[in-house]
């Protein structure tokens, strides 16, 4: 059955149409007479490690009866990280053990993915795709010296066309529907004012383009990935972003850097940059390191967007829920009396997933920054999918943390 030319598409079709109800789709598929390689998109699952779990159980279900070794690859944004193995014995064998998680992870091999198989079949309907939501908005300013706690909100629609295998067109687009923001004039500062602006993008009633991109995303090679991003990137920016990523998948460590051109846009959410004809190169190499348990380290060092040079230390500790809690301190070389009141930048970072509060299975997480006061020292691109993110959770930690959820 190998050799017939049928023979994978048929099986390809099998896989979907199992996964169909958990919106996981096969991207590729690699198979022998005793192993088969699964590539697929996991769109709803917050945890890779349950998504593993949903494809798993759909090659026993659709796999000739010779294949005992699964190979079972998420791909983020086209983007391959580990690559686990799972015996199709343990997985029958094991299932109702008294801890059945705990046992199948002592027999499961975690491996970089690296490049498809030469031999593998792809997926013919995978693109392009589209996909959009509507969503509530909100954003929040704190310790404005006109008012302590401002909130404004609204609706925000994103939507994100895929023309080919990691390579997206996507944007968003924002209407402020309740509140306001109070100017104060950001104080005093010798720094071009690439945030101190930040209430004056948020007028009462504004339509905002908040983005439009493409993007493209390329694995480099065996646990080396790169990303280009191209558009108005976020609310305040627009140009070209790069970005490199080593993440061994078996390590607790990962080097990036990044390298951007962006020149800052108009107050009034349109396509325009010549209100206050600002540009600048901006970059930084970053160093990660993994502590287990939950608890992360990042160290950025480069340049920011007011032309300043420095680091940045943020430390996280990420639940197997999908909560993250963490905070930030940045110190550059401008000195406290430019950078204004607070002297360097610091702040409280969290992620909350939109799952906890639909009591439903997805991907959709909300952000949230909270810093004393926004000041232009220390500031840097906003850029969505960065490298880290689209393969958080395909490492060797980030699988095991969340195993627990392998059966779920």
């Amino acid at each position: 059955w190998v050799d017939q030319p049928q023979s994978k598409p048929l099986l390809i079709n099998g896989l979907n149409k199992n996964l169909e109800r958990e919106a996981i789709y096969v991207e590729s598929l690699s198979v022998t007479a005793h192993t088969a390689q699964v590539r697929f998109r996991n769109t709803l699952y917050d945890a890779s490690a349950q998504a593993v779990g949903r494809v798993a159980r759909a090659m026993a279900l659709t796999m000739p009866s010779s294949v005992d070794t699964f190979e079972i690859v998420p791909v983020s944004n086209g983007l391959a990280g580990a690559k686990v193995t799972v015996r199709r014995s343990d997985l029958e064998q094991l299932e109702y053990t008294a801890d059945p998680a705990a046992s199948l992870l002592a027999s499961t091999v975690v491996a970089p993915a690296g490049m498809a198989p030469r031999n593998s079949t792809y997926s013919t309907d995978l693109y392009p795709r589209f996909n959009w939501a509507l969503t509530p908005w909100a954003q929040t300013m704190l310790f404005n010296p006109a008012e302590p706690l401002q909130i404004i909100g609204g609706a925000s629609l994103r939507a994100q066309y895929e023309l080919a295998q990691g390579v997206y067109l996507s944007g968003s687009v924002t209407q402020t529907l309740l509140g306001e923001f109070k100017l104060n004039g950001g104080g005093e500062t010798s720094l071009p004012r690439v945030r101190s602006r930040a209430a004056s993008y948020y007028a009462n009633g504004q339509t905002d383009v908040t983005t439009l991109t493409i993007a493209a995303y390329r694995q480099l090679g065996r646990e080396l990935y790169g990303r280009v991003t191209v558009g108005y990137l976020e609310q305040m920016f627009g140009g070209v972003s790069t970005e490199v990523l080593y993440q061994p998948v078996n390590s607790r460590w990962a080097l990036g850097a990044d390298l951007n051109y962006v020149a800052q846009r108009n107050t009034d959410g349109g396509f325009g940059f010549d209100q206050f004809n600002y540009s600048i190169l901006t970059g930084h190499v970053s160093g990660y390191y993994d502590f287990g348990n939950g608890y992360d380290v990042r160290v950025d060092v480069g340049r920011y967007l007011a032309g300043d040079f420095g680091g940045t230390l943020t430390l996280m500790r990420n639940f197997s829920n999908g909560w993250k809690i963490g905070g930030f301190v940045t110190k550059t070389n401008a000195s406290a009396k430019a950078f204004g009141e607070g002297s360097f930048d610091k702040g409280i970072v969290m992620q909350i997933p939109l799952t906890y509060f639909t009591g439903k299975p997805m991907r959709m997480v909300r952000p949230f920054v909270l810093r004393p006061l926004t000041r232009d020292g220390g500031a840097r691109l906003q850029v969505n999918d960065r490298l880290r993110d689209t393969l958080r959770g395909t490492t060797e930690d980030g699988l095991t943390q969340q195993w627990g959820r392998f059966w779920k």
